[in-house]
């Protein structure tokens, strides 16, 4: 005689065991559980499904299609699930409408749908903090969402990287060891523009400052592409844009007047610009000059270098307009912080800079740095007569002065003769 399978009823304990220690259920291998015999029924059963409660890992749902209610349990440990139904069928596995729930649910929400209910997730979180989610029903069952302002919840919908050694700058590798530096470099007689480069050092023994540095070229080299890394890479990469872009502008000028050619600097100012942020997180930043750019090729000597920093605020100039008589005088001063930035136009137009600290700051445009540097070249102040008054408020006094960077004052001279006269 044939033994026929043990035979339980589906409120009864049934365990489905996962693969591996984890929560995931696929849906293809759940068919399994199921008694055969019952996939050939012609009765349907769709669920719509209804979080009804959740005590510790054990999850009570609603199951409702058409005029059917039942209430499944589920009791979600590691690597497997235990379920019954208040359906009572008798059954060998699972029952049909356990089957159909627990399907479409991991077909349509995703095989790992349970790890939500596991201890310390979405659902015990959200039950002990009732305040800050929501439980959402539709036809497949909860869904948790964290409410407003509560958008990103760190262990759960959002991580962070592991927050070890922050501050640890790039691994030395090899016998002797680099620091990396970023030198700010002018030329003689305004043949280029200012470009950044890369140069590796030897530091001295408090490893603060560099002893003595390679030159450019070997920095560059390929050999050296350990000694950076990611954001210094990105940094280099903005350096050889810059040489590419100076090197056909090179010796394009006057040796007797020499003048800075603006039109030909807007994609170099742009690569200051789209650097500037990323440059001020390197820890060693220098100014150095060099007579010409051919002198590239070699070192940079450590004496004719100055260490700097930079600051990542905008800074406007401020003209001043003084009325004469007969005339009247346009000036510039920078002013920021109870201090007055220093203008070096024939060595580093795009930069002011503070003398006491060595701060650079980069100007907000490249229009703002010609008329900066214009200004500079022009002396203490540059006279208007009446001649020329029309024209020079035209183009001078209306435009600064919808830009609110012109003041207006009256000259002392000016003053002294109006109170002369109302003596009198």
């Amino acid at each position: 005689m044939k033994q026929q399978p043990h035979t339980r009823l589906s409120s009864q304990p049934f365990m489905i065991q996962l693969p591996g220690n984890n929560y995931v259920i696929d849906p293809d291998e759940l068919v399994t559980q199921l008694d055969q015999k019952l996939l050939k029924k012609k009765t349907w059963f769709s669920p719509h499904i209804r979080f009804q409660s959740l005590r510790g890992n054990l999850l009570v749902l609603h199951l409702s299609f058409q005029e059917q209610q039942y209430v499944l349990h589920i009791v979600v440990e590691p690597g497997r699930l235990t379920v019954r139904c208040s359906c009572n069928q008798p059954v060998q596995t699972l029952c049909f409408h356990s089957y159909r729930a627990l399907y479409d649910i991991a077909y349509v929400r995703g095989d790992d749908y349970f790890k939500q209910f596991a201890p310390g997730n979405w659902a015990a979180t959200a039950l002990a903090n009732k305040k800050a989610f929501v439980f959402q029903d539709d036809r497949l069952g909860p869904l948790i969402k964290p409410r407003s302002p509560h958008r990103k919840v760190y262990g759960l919908n959002y991580h962070l990287p592991v927050q070890h050694n922050l501050l640890q700058q790039p691994a030395l590798l090899y016998n002797k060891d680099y620091m990396v530096c970023y030198l700010i470099l002018s030329f003689s007689r305004r043949t280029v523009p200012p470009i950044l480069m890369p140069c590796l050092a030897s530091p001295v023994k408090d490893g603060n400052r560099p002893k003595s540095f390679l030159s450019f070229t070997e920095t560059i080299a390929a050999k050296n592409d350990h000694y950076f890394n990611e954001n210094q890479k990105i940094l280099n990469r903005y350096c050889l844009a810059m040489l590419k872009e100076v090197e056909p502008i090179q010796g394009n000028n006057d040796w007797k007047q020499p003048t800075w050619h603006w039109h030909q600097y807007h994609k170099l100012f742009q690569l200051w610009q789209q650097c500037w942020p990323l440059l001020g997180t390197q820890s060693h930043v220098l100014y150095s000059h060099l007579y010409l750019l051919k002198y590239i090729k070699g070192k940079p000597r450590v004496r004719k270098t100055v260490p700097i920093s930079l600051s990542p605020e905008k800074v406007w100039p401020r003209f001043e307009l003084k009325k004469y008589p007969d005339h009247q005088r346009l000036s510039m001063c920078i002013p920021h912080q109870n201090k007055r930035l220093h203008s070096e136009a024939g060595l580093l137009p795009f930069f002011v800079d503070c003398p006491l600290t060595n701060c650079f700051y980069l100007l907000p445009s490249l229009a703002m740095a010609q008329l900066v540097s214009q200004m500079h070249d022009a002396g203490p102040f540059i006279s208007v007569f009446k001649q020329q008054y029309k024209s020079f408020q035209k183009e001078v006094i209306t435009p600064l002065t919808k830009q609110g960077l012109l003041e207006i004052a009256k000259s002392k001279n000016s003053n002294e003769k109006q109170g002369s006269k109302s003596k009198r």
